[in-house]
């Protein structure tokens, strides 16, 4: 779950105020039925969504940006050696 463009890799940050965006999940039927779990998701999620740190501000490997399906110490040969095993099965 990210907030990346399908094209490009790139982030795009919402152009709603973070604390709108809170406002408006706090008023949720979710946050009502579960409001410390959604209240711990929003702590992580809340400001990862918003973050422009330069490696969080497009999809990559090894320190060249971010990624959810890779470890943080994956380099790109390392994908290229799981995916030619993958595609060998």
């Amino acid at each position: 779950m990210g907030n990346y463009k399908s094209f490009g890799d790139t982030k795009f940050v919402p152009s709603l105020p973070k604390e709108k965006l809170k406002q408006l999940v706090w008023a949720s039927q979710a946050f009502l039925q579960n409001p410390e779990e959604m209240e711990a998701l929003w702590e992580t999620c809340g400001k990862l969504m918003y973050s422009l740190e330069p490696l969080q501000r497009h999809l990559g490997l090894s320190g060249e940006g971010v990624s959810t399906y890779f470890s943080a110490n994956c380099s790109m040969e390392d994908a290229k050696l799981a995916q030619k095993f993958l595609d060998s099965q």
